[in-house]
């Protein structure tokens, strides 16, 4: 396979203020014209791929926040909407690849360079990978200011159905009611500003643990093999085996009531300015 390979950035960064190029704020961070420049881009793009190359595949190889290693908001969870909201746009658009500049360096890195801490774009990602599958779905509602829905096939479950649901409204909540028992992930913050995540409430955090075997200093404070445990951070289910995120002990009760509250009922209703994941089977969202 041959891509058409692009990059995209929707402004630069402070850093770059001095060559008067294109740059941006943080009040338009959730604006409906912020979020539709990674669209434009790629209505470039698509032009220029079929005129040159035909047919091929269109890849985003690099993007983020803005050029010259983003803006200092691009840590938080403010960009997080622009982050998933574009992840749906492209695919929507039969974009395959996007590739997030970068992993762990400057503003816009998944993780703090210095601490390796997961930002809340790395948790938006995480989240959308373990629920949302490959194959694209038209959720039938349009984007409009407050409400974009993105539907994907539910990962490792044949028939079922993921909807990735944005509220960019920062004063009004929004509502769609999904006519058949689901499950509701939702992101927020306390802050827009904020660098913590809460998935139906709680912070996600990733921990450090050694791995067996490995070898530390002999105070016992070497750093053997660090992993990032997200126990809340849900996982589609395999085949026909439902699963849910995993809570601690004491935590689990009051969990299993909130689940068993969110399956009964069929509108889901998002706070101003989060968005949230659910993921149904069967017939198609009404607004």
């Amino acid at each position: 396979m041959d891509p058409f390979s692009y990059h995209h950035y929707g402004a630069i960064s402070r850093r770059g203020a001095e060559l008067g190029i294109l740059q941006t704020t943080p009040s338009y961070a959730l604006s409906e014209a912020w979020l539709a420049r990674t669209a434009d881009t790629l209505g470039f793009y698509e032009r220029l791929r079929d005129e040159l190359q035909p047919g091929v595949p269109l890849w985003l190889t690099e993007t983020a926040n803005a050029a010259c290693g983003g803006n200092p908001w691009a840590s938080t969870f403010a960009d997080t909407f622009r982050y998933l909201d574009q992840l749906g746009r492209l695919a929507r658009r039969g974009v395959q690849v996007v590739a997030h500049d970068t992993l762990a360096a400057s503003d816009y890195g998944l993780l703090d360079e210095r601490t390796l801490v997961p930002r809340p774009n790395y948790w938006g990602a995480l989240v959308r990978r373990r629920l949302m599958g490959t194959a694209v779905l038209d959720p039938e509602v349009p984007i409009q200011h407050g409400l974009h829905v993105f539907a994907h096939s539910l990962r490792g479950t044949p028939g079922g159905v993921a909807l990735l649901v944005i509220n960019n409204d920062v004063v009004a909540p929004r509502s769609l009611t999904v006519p058949v028992p689901s499950e509701r992930y939702t992101l927020s913050a306390t802050d827009l500003w904020a660098g913590t995540v809460l998935l139906n409430g709680a912070a996600l955090q990733a921990r450090r643990r050694r791995a067996a075997g490995a070898r530390g200093r002999p105070d016992g404070r070497g750093r053997g093999d660090v992993r990032a445990e997200d126990d809340h951070v849900p996982r589609a289910p395999a085949g026909r085996e439902r699963r849910v995120p995993v809570a601690p002990p004491r935590a689990r009760r009051a969990r299993d009531q909130r689940a068993a509250s969110r399956a009964r009922s069929t509108a889901a209703r998002s706070a101003a300015g989060s968005p949230f994941i659910t993921y149904p089977s069967g017939p198609r969202p009404r607004r």
